[in-house]
């Protein structure tokens, strides 16, 4: 019923007045053995991370060229219009102009999210923000994409107030919202809900999508992170949205997680303190 402590043995054999006599040197190496443990774990980590990163400058490089390549091929289309060319054609053209350029714009959003975020400047500018009302707003902001999917994204709940940064928020929702259409089948419904819990609102994003594999489920949140598999490497994405939307819920003193079922869906759920819980804190 004994423990099993790794020992380091050194013998040393002597003669002293034709004695001789040889002596054993014992020391526990545990502590050893466990440093040394986790100096090749880190460095596993740590060549795992640069692989993260690179994988990660490649996919915004991606994602960087292939809008502004629509655009430059757009409106070069549009210079050279003549009377020949039908208003469909013309509205057409504008309008992926204006879509590639909302996805610009959120891409760089990220980036800059991220960076204040990595900077430790990411400090919330609290007020009374009501949820209901930024969940409307977010909904209506990603519409079309939603419309381009045949999705419909309900809303329920009662207007729930926290004290919290708008803008980090609303960031929270889009994000939340924005990859729940992306990983959702045509026509697949989504749902959002607000609801006030104990001194708590919880925020729920709930879609019939391809779900989240047990393999993967306690990564998503870690930045760069993206799942190997071909349904989500299918889709445009950084690998950032989930640990911006994970980094401002921590500066706000609330939380989120997952429960997930391949091929059926998931529903993410965000928990912040409402404004009496943090006045009084």
């Amino acid at each position: 019923g004994g423990r099993v402590v790794p020992v380091e043995v050194r013998a040393c054999q002597i003669t002293y007045h034709d004695q001789e006599a040889t002596y054993l040197l014992l020391r526990d190496v545990t502590e050893s053995r466990h440093a040394r443990e986790e100096i090749l774990a880190a460095n596993r980590k740590l060549k795992e991370l640069d692989r993260l990163k690179s994988d990660f400058l490649n996919t915004v490089s991606h994602e960087l060229r292939t809008p502004l390549t629509s655009i430059k091929w757009s409106t070069e289309s549009l210079s050279g219009l003549n009377e020949s060319w039908d208003k469909e054609t013309f509205e057409k053209l504008l309008r992926i102009i204006r879509e590639d350029n909302k996805r610009l714009t959120s891409l760089i959003e990220q980036l800059l999210s991220f960076s204040r975020l990595d900077a430790g400047q990411l400090a919330p500018k609290f007020e009374p923000v009501e949820l209901k009302d930024l969940s409307e707003k977010a909904i209506l902001e990603l519409s079309p994409i939603a419309d381009a999917k045949q999705i419909r994204v309900s809303l329920s709940g009662s207007p729930v107030t926290v004290s919290a940064d708008r803008e980090q928020i609303r960031l929270v929702m889009t994000n939340l919202i924005d990859n729940a259409i992306k990983y959702s089948r045509t026509e697949g419904p989504i749902t959002v809900e607000i609801t006030d819990h104990q001194s708590h609102a919880i925020l729920s994003v709930k879609d019939s999508g391809i779900g989240i594999n047990n393999a993967d489920i306690n990564s998503i949140f870690d930045r760069f992170f993206r799942s190997d598999a071909p349904e989500v490497r299918d889709e445009a994405g950084t690998g950032l949205g989930l640990s911006i939307v994970r980094g401002i819920l921590d500066t706000h003193s609330g939380s989120i997680d997952v429960t997930s079922t391949q091929g059926q869906g998931s529903e993410f759920r965000v928990s912040l303190p409402t404004t009496q819980k943090l006045e009084s804190s």
